[in-house]
This record gives structure tokens, sequence and C-alpha cells, in this order.
């Protein structure tokens, strides 16, 4: 107890008879915590601004990577996903652009390029069809809900090359030369059999027309 007493005497002692000098050790301890502070302060300031000069950038990348295309050759029956840097329009496939899950079917056009495909809107129409089958081999399969994410503008869906990719990749059904007939049923409960040589154009959120292939 008396060692603590006489330590804390002498501690005492110093502080008072050399007040100047402590004056000063505490002034450059403040004066350097403030220092590092405003350091700091500026550090995190000019990263915060980095960072926000670097957003839309990041944006854009990941907007960019959420849009590819989805390739389906006709003679392999094989599907393959490319960047749209990467795309060609060729002959013999069935091209989707796909974003977010959306699915857009690519035109065939030789002067078409990627800036075209980054162009592409994807205009949602509504469900337009509330009841959807393939009659195939005495077999009725549902598709409603597999259609709706091809509800878009201006967007072709379920011709004969349409529904042998379809089966083959999400049903795991090979369609070789079989008769079958879509039944649709509207949203205005009108019943439609779609033939091999026609097709459905979403003409806007919605109307859709019957086309005949050519």
């Amino acid at each position: 107890m008396f060692f603590y007493f006489l330590v804390s005497s002498l501690g005492a002692g110093f502080l008072y008879y050399n007040k100047d000098y402590c004056k000063k050790i505490a002034m450059n301890i403040l004066w350097n915590t403030t220092r590092k502070y405003h350091e700091y302060s500026i550090y995190l300031e000019e990263l915060r601004a980095e960072n926000q000069k670097l957003q839309p950038t990041l944006i854009e990348m990941v907007d960019k990577y959420s849009l590819y295309v989805k390739q389906y050759n006709i003679n392999r029956k094989t599907q393959i996903c490319m960047r749209i840097e990467d795309y060609e329009n060729l002959e013999g496939t069935l091209d989707f652009l796909v974003k977010n899950n959306l699915y857009k079917t690519i035109k065939k056009s030789k002067s078409l390029n990627s800036e075209d495909l980054l162009k592409e809107d994807f205009d949602k129409a509504e469900n337009i069809f509330i009841s959807i089958e393939i009659n195939l081999n005495s077999k009725n399969i549902d598709i409603t809900n597999d259609m709706k994410p091809f509800y878009i503008i201006n967007n072709t869906i379920l011709d004969k090359t349409f529904v042998e990719w379809f089966l083959k990749t999400e049903k795991h059904i090979d369609l070789k030369d079989e008769e079958y007939v879509i039944s649709l049923i509207d949203n205005n409960v009108n019943m439609i059999d779609l033939k091999k040589d026609q097709y459905i154009f979403i003409k806007n959120k919605t109307e859709y027309s019957i086309e005949t292939k050519k």
C-alpha cells in the first residue's frame, strides 16, 4: 500500500514540477491524433468518391452479362450459350436473346450485329394464353407456365422449330416426323388448334396473331 502511495506521490510531484513539459507532450499527442483523424477522413472521402465513379460501370457490367444468346443447332440438336459479342447469326439455328429469364427470338438477318441485339426491347405482354398443350403421340404436354418467359412484344413462338427446340431442351423429347397439334385457349376463352405450319406472333401487350410459315 505504501509502495502505491509512494509511486503516486512521485508521479504527482513530477507533473507539478514539469507542467510545461507534460503540457507539450499532451499537445503533441492531441495534434497527432487530430492530424491522423483528418487524414483518415480524407482517405474515406476519396474512397467513397471513387466507388461512386465505379458504380455505373458495375451496373453496366451486370446488365451486360445478364444479356446473352442461346443458339440451338437444328441439325445437330444441340444448344450453346454465348456472349453477345461472340454471336453469329447462322443459318440452320434457332436463336434466342435472353435477358433476366425472358426470351426473345432473334430474326435471321445477314446485317444483324451485336449492337443491334443490345438495342432490343424486352417489353412484356400479358399472359395472353390461359392454356397451352402440345398433343403428341396421344399425350397432352402442358406448357402453359413454360411459355410465360416468351410473352414479349414482337416475339415469334410455337412454330415447328420452336416446338422441337423446346421439347428437346426442356422436356427431353426428340420430335422427329410425328404429327402434333398445339391446343390453345386464350384470355378471351377462344379455343385454337395450331398446326405444324403455323405459329404465334405477339403483336402488343394483349393481342396476338396466328401466322402461317411460307
